[in-house]
């Protein structure tokens, strides 16, 4: 939509996200079969470990979006040279650092809901979010060009996000495991 020099600005920002969207993956590939051997002995350990697991990975992504959008023009600076840093190039990789805190907050809940046996809802949830994003870049990116396209991509996986949550929180609630119900009698 807006030509070869535009896509390539958001791509330089694009690309220094998926690296720390690499290390995200890395990080939830090892949690599910943490989370998946816990739930079988309490519904209230898989609360905990899930709430401290959102610590770990949510509060450190959202001070690293902090810094970057404030430091983004010498980080793309350093990393692709001078040319680059242009505030078309700057204000999109400064709304696309948002995608890490997101990503972890999303990435939590579709990770619990997998534990708990809802896979068939994240499905759904992420079938939903891809339709809501194209829906979204296209008249963000022609109104608002690359940070548009940033920006709706960002706030369609938080929608996305936050109706996993929707769906984790009443299924946590539902669950029970043989320490729970121990404790409830």
């Amino acid at each position: 939509m807006l030509g070869p020099s535009s896509a390539g600005y958001f791509d330089i920002g694009h690309r220094v996200v998926i690296v720390f969207v690499s290390f995200i993956g890395v990080y939830f590939t090892n949690l599910l079969p943490a989370m998946s051997l816990i739930s079988h002995d309490s519904a209230t350990e898989l609360g905990k470990m899930l709430t401290r697991s959102v610590m770990l990975s949510v509060i450190p992504s959202i001070l690293l979006a902090v810094t970057v959008m404030f430091t983004a023009p010498l980080i793309l600076g350093l990393i692709y040279g001078e040319i680059f840093v242009r505030s078309e190039s700057v204000n999109a990789f400064s709304a696309l650092i948002w995608m890490i805190p997101v990503l972890a907050a999303r990435r939590n809940g579709r990770t619990a809901l997998i534990t708990i046996n809802y896979q068939h809802v994240d499905f759904w949830i992420s079938v939903a979010g891809i339709i809501l994003m194209i829906s979204m870049v296209i008249p963000a990116t022609f109104y608002s060009g690359i940070e548009g396209t940033a920006w709706a991509m960002v706030i369609s996986e938080l929608i996305s996000a936050v109706i996993t949550w929707m769906f984790l929180i009443p299924g946590l609630k539902r669950m029970t495991g043989p320490q729970d119900r121990f404790q409830q009698s």
